[in-house]
């Protein structure tokens, strides 16, 4: 078996690709948000590459774990760490995707058109998403037990947002464009809710590598 310091430098590896793939994926929907609401195509080729950094990240990670697994045999509370950081990466995965997603139902014609309750359902989801990674990284238990509790916010905002863009598209139904816009808003906030399970994923994975315990559904 390696030597112990191996192993806790592996982990410390393991630890620094985890902050940068929490990053690249932060990056990813906030550029993905930026590129919907402004409705700029030129976010799309940055987004292709930032997908396909995502995805050698998750490899990379993945393949560290399985070697640690195997090479070091850890036991309690870092194998809890190891195991925990494999489905966090799925997460992380599946939130920078959703960002893409945003980017790819970006419209020049609509920027003016974005509810309101869908800004803020995007600052809120942003906040989410850092804050859950923050967790993570500095091992916040707390933190990362209030990820969840916020998860409503988030639910009633895509209500409202839904709310908004029907009540919109009936307003507007001769006009094709408006009609889209309308859809494209439901379109997004769905991406956004489902960013937030994610993130609220993340904060759940969090409190049981900590602490062994599996929050409370």
């Amino acid at each position: 078996m390696a030597s112990r310091t191996v192993f806790t430098q592996e982990m410390k590896n393991l630890d620094q690709e985890m902050i940068q793939m929490g990053a690249l994926a932060e990056t990813m929907i906030k550029t993905g948000t930026k590129a919907f609401v402004e409705g700029d195509p030129q976010y799309l080729e940055e987004m292709k590459n930032l997908d396909y950094e995502l995805h050698v990240m998750d490899q990379t990670i993945e393949k560290h774990c399985l070697d640690i697994i195997a090479l070091h045999q850890p036991l309690a509370v870092d194998l809890r760490t190891v195991s925990s950081i494999l489905k966090i990466i799925t997460d992380l995965n599946r939130i920078g995707r959703y960002g893409r997603d945003l980017a790819e139902t970006g419209d020049p014609d609509k920027s003016k058109d974005v509810p309101q309750a869908l800004i803020t359902m995007i600052d809120e989801v942003l906040l989410l998403v850092s804050d859950a990674i923050r967790s993570f990284v500095t091992r916040d238990i707390e933190l990362a037990k209030s990820i969840s509790c916020r998860d409503d916010t988030i639910d009633e905002l895509w209500k409202l947002t839904l709310k908004e863009s029907l009540d919109y598209i009936k307003e507007n139904q001769k006009c094709k464009t408006s009609v889209s816009v309308g859809a494209e808003a439901i379109l997004a906030s769905r991406y956004l809710e489902r960013i937030a399970d994610h993130a609220c994923n993340i904060g759940d994975r969090v409190v049981f590598m900590i602490s062994g315990q599996r929050p409370m559904i």
